[in-house]
């Protein structure tokens, strides 16, 4: 277990974020308990009631609650990170494109009004809404968003994202989903990932493959398309850890 904590408490430690991890060994108390201690997250796992081979597991569940509100990615061309109230102007971009927005099965919006400033406050209130930042130009130029899957039998994510119009074609949404997925199931050891997509939305098809995920199947009326005001079908892919 030693090990298996070290493990994480390094994982944190690169993104700058305070964790301690203890161990109790109680048949009475809960599987698990998490606090806040001055600041630092205080994950604390009962042995008496979690099975050693399942140890990992619970951890690195954990983890990723306390992490990913906090992260901040970094790779070669891009930051991940959350919502900033100075993003609204960037994120109108892809917010406003007729084509992007029927692709992500939204609505696309005319002006910065009091509905869009609603929008830009889900974003912030949003814990694993991500802006993809382009360093060169310290300017927002997508999201990621991740949000869990209960339907499954298993930890699952599923993830979204969008790239604006004037960005595409160049690796952004690759490299960013790259390095999120690194993260997510190479070193948060998260089980399943699921995206769901358009049936003509074929350059996000064709990412999501390129990425490694497999077509799943479709799934019937699966969003509610804003811009078309109806339930649409979607097409799911998977990637298994």
């Amino acid at each position: 277990m030693q090990k298996i904590n070290e493990k994480y408490l390094n994982l944190c430690d690169r993104y700058n974020v305070a964790v301690r991890i203890s161990t109790v060994n109680d048949p009475d108390a809960p599987k698990r308990n998490v606090i806040d201690d001055d600041g630092i997250t205080v994950i604390t796992l009962n042995t008496g009631r979690i099975a050693a081979s399942d140890y990992e597991m619970y951890l690195a569940y954990q983890i990723c609650q306390v992490l990913l509100p906090r992260l901040v990615l970094e790779t070669k061309r891009l930051v991940l990170r959350r919502f900033r109230p100075e993003d609204a102007a960037d994120c109108f971009d892809f917010l406003s494109d007729p084509k992007d927005c029927y692709m992500d099965c939204c609505k696309p919006f005319d002006t910065m009004d009091e509905e869009y400033q609603q929008q830009m406050k889900l974003f912030q209130e949003r814990d694993t809404q991500y802006m993809i930042v382009l360093r060169e130009e310290n300017r927002v130029i997508g999201t990621v968003n991740l949000f869990p899957d209960e339907s499954r039998a298993v930890d699952a994510k599923e993830i979204g994202y969008s790239i604006s119009p004037k960005y595409q074609r160049k690796g952004y949404a690759y490299e960013a989903l790259s390095a999120l997925i690194n993260l997510l199931q190479n070193e948060l050891n998260l089980e399943l990932l699921v995206a769901g997509v358009l049936e003509e939305n074929i350059a996000s098809i064709k990412l999501l493959e390129k990425l490694g995920f497999n077509k799943e199947g479709f799934r019937r009326k699966a969003a509610w398309h804003e811009g078309l005001g109806r339930a649409v079908d979607l097409i799911y892919y998977y990637r298994d850890k």
